[in-house]
């Protein structure tokens, strides 16, 4: 059994100062690790709660050297403990050559795992792309990875998953969108993602603004479960979606037996995707436009 909680995180509800959200995001953590998760899941942009203890407001930059300076340090102190894992949704970070992720940091057993946004909105112009997927093995036994947000509307990215060894089986999403399309678009996305990879998807969001601060506009958002559709699965709860929030810090929790795995991995009396490949390479024709191929009626 693997339990896994995702966070609906409202950014502007108040913890005092930067070390007092820190501290909460601690103690909600533990909490919960204590309770029997095995992996705590945090929404994308979370960190830019900080804006709300600052004057003036942090740009990009700024954020990143709050989080990387102040708050990382105590959280990876913090948070490291044997056999659990946290996913702390995500956080602009600067490299070597002042370019800047936005960057999901993950402590998983003691091992620090970082997994840069890929695919970047018409928004997120200020942010260079990521070049890599780093899949991580969670204490329990599972492959997992993260993809953030817009990545896991990419199909080309799930494409890469399914080709490598060995096969992922869980996926996790931390996101956050502004719009009930974009919440739906997280949703089905995610949906698709469970079957095409044969692979448990949750899902995590940021609620809430900060105000004034014009990089995180308001949010909406909610967590979410989907497991592929497969023989064997059908007394399994496989969809599963909070109702999306604009404010307020919630949790979901989600048991996950380990036959369902098992099944995910190894089902084929039922058509499933992830064991599936065409038998040759496709191309895309554009046909030559013809009138006389036109249909009259």
């Amino acid at each position: 059994m693997v339990s896994i909680t995702s966070v609906c995180f409202d950014i502007g509800q108040s913890h005092t100062s930067t070390s007092g959200t820190v501290e909460f995001v601690i103690s909600q953590t533990k909490k919960l690790w204590d309770e029997g998760s095995d992996v705590v899941l945090f929404p994308e942009y979370m960190w830019g709660t900080f804006a709300q203890y600052h004057t003036p407001q942090p740009d990009l930059n700024a954020l990143a050297d709050i989080f990387w300076g102040q708050a990382w340090p105590r959280l990876q102190s913090a948070l490291t403990r044997t056999g659990k894992t946290v996913i702390l949704g995500s956080v602009p970070r600067r490299d070597a050559q002042g370019k800047l992720y936005n960057t999901c940091p993950i402590i998983c057993s003691g091992e620090v795992i970082y997994q840069d946004k890929l695919a970047l909105t018409p928004w997120e112009s200020m942010f260079a792309g990521g070049a890599q997927i780093t899949p991580f093995t969670l204490p329990s036994g599972q492959r997992a990875a993260v993809l953030i947000c817009l990545d896991c509307e990419m199909p080309d990215l799930i494409t890469k998953l399914k080709n490598s060894t060995p096969r992922l089986d869980i996926l996790f999403i931390p996101s956050a969108t502004e719009s009930l399309m974009g919440v739906e678009r997280i949703a089905r996305c995610a949906s698709a993602r469970a079957v095409e990879l044969g692979a448990v998807v949750v899902t995590s969001a940021i609620c809430g603004e900060v105000a004034g601060y014009e990089f995180l506009d308001a949010n909406i958002g909610r967590t979410g479960f989907y497991l592929p559709s497969l023989a064997g699965l059908e007394s399994v709860t496989r969809i599963r979606e909070s109702e999306p929030q604009t404010s307020g810090y919630s949790v979901d929790t989600f048991k996950i037996a380990q036959d369902v795995f098992d099944i995910a991995r190894n089902e084929m009396t039922t058509t499933n995707p992830a064991n599936i490949a065409p038998s040759q390479d496709i191309c895309v024709i554009e046909m030559p436009y013809n009138p006389q191929h036109q249909v009259r009626g």
